[in-house]
Formats: structure tokens, C-alpha cells, sequence
């Protein structure tokens, strides 16, 4: 009830991922991530996105994170409040990078809105990432998020941009989402992204 591995596995570095968000909004849970030995298994590494609050699970609409070639595991939260920035450890609706080997936090990327989605329940997770080819251009490796809020966000991989309180200017392009929001992997995005791709 409050603790709910809904999301996909992911295979990925020698390991298998699992995540927890929790039945329907059941408090208190978090956001935990945990990384297996694929054959033995045995646990690796341990992260939790919301260790001195509550809530911010890992929704992604029953997909899952996503892994890139060299070994990055992204993926996105929900409600909770977001309080990095201040020095504290709570990442809610942020997009996180984390190190495939010991879930370590490498990057972030939270929204300028972060605490009006936390307020009015629009989780930036609750699809999962969308990770894009190779492109040419400034911003070769990007990933792709679209929660409840009414925003697309392609974010540059390896410069995620953390937090910039006035504007969304830390994201490479914002796109606006038709309809309710996202609650999967890119079936929505597809033609928002095939416009923004051609800009690049």
C-alpha cells in the first residue's frame, strides 16, 4: 500500500533497477531506487529521491528509467517538495542522472515551477524519460520528460542545468503538451518532438 514497485525493471550494467512509488498516494512512501547483481542477485546500491520527506515516488506511468550508452540511469518523480537547492535532500518532480554503478546523484533537472507542481499534484514523473538518438548540434545527447504540468522538456544529458528559479532557460527547449499531460513513455511526444529534433 505504501510501497509499490510499479514501474518496469530495467536491465542495465550488469544489474536490474526496481523503483517504488506507492499504491495510489498511500503516505508516508518514497521514492527508492535499488540496483541487483543481475545474476546473483545481490543488492548493489541504494538511492532515495525523498529521504526527509514523503511522497516524491516513481510513478512513469508503469514504464520505467532508462539507460544511456554509458551507463547513466534517468528518471523522473513525483509530488514532494523539492528543497536541493536550498541544501537540502529532497528532489520532488525533478528529473534525475544517477551513476549506474552506486545510484549516486550525478545530474538533476528541476522545473522553474517545481513547487506549483508539487502543489496542484502535476508530477513531472508521471511518465517515464524518453531518451533520443545521437543528434548533431550543441546538444548532442537529450532526454525527454513530459509530466502532468502541461510542458515538454528536452534536457541536455550531460549538462542537466539543476535549478534556475524564474524561467525554464536551464532546459534546451520547452514544448507545450496538449491534452491532460503524459502518463507514459512518448506516444504523446512523438510529433512535438519530431518539430523540435528540426531545430537542432
Amino acid at each position: 500500500m505504501r510501497e509499490n514497485s510499479r514501474v518496469s525493471l530495467l536491465l542495465a550494467n550488469g544489474s536490474v533497477y526496481l523503483t517504488w512509488a506507492s499504491s495510489c498516494d498511500v503516505g508516508p512512501y518514497h521514492s527508492w531506487v535499488m540496483a541487483y547483481d543481475a545474476p546473483t542477485p545481490k543488492q548493489k546500491a541504494v538511492f532515495n529521491a525523498s529521504p526527509d520527506g514523503d511522497d516524491s515516488g516513481i510513478w512513469a506511468g508503469d514504464t520505467g528509467p532508462v539507460a544511456d550508452a554509458r551507463g547513466n540511469v534517468f528518471l523522473a518523480t513525483g509530488n514532494e517538495r523539492f528543497d536541493a537547492v536550498k541544501g537540502g535532500h529532497n528532489y520532488g518532480d525533478s528529473l534525475l542522472k544517477l551513476d549506474g554503478q552506486n545510484l549516486e546523484l550525478d545530474d538533476y533537472f528541476a522545473p522553474s515551477n517545481v513547487d506549483e507542481l508539487d502543489a496542484d499534484d502535476k508530477d513531472l514523473g508521471s511518465g517515464g524519460p524518453v531518451l533520443l538518438p545521437p543528434l548533431p548540434g550543441l546538444h548532442p545527447h537529450l532526454v525527454v520528460i513530459a509530466g502532468k504540468g502541461g510542458t515538454i522538456h528536452l534536457i541536455d544529458r550531460d549538462h542537466m542545468g539543476h535549478y534556475q528559479p524564474n524561467n525554464d532557460s536551464h532546459a534546451v527547449q520547452t514544448i507545450p503538451s496538449p491534452g491532460a499531460g503524459d502518463f507514459g513513455s512518448n506516444g504523446l511526444l512523438e510529433p512535438q518532438l519530431l518539430r523540435a529534433e528540426q531545430q537542432f
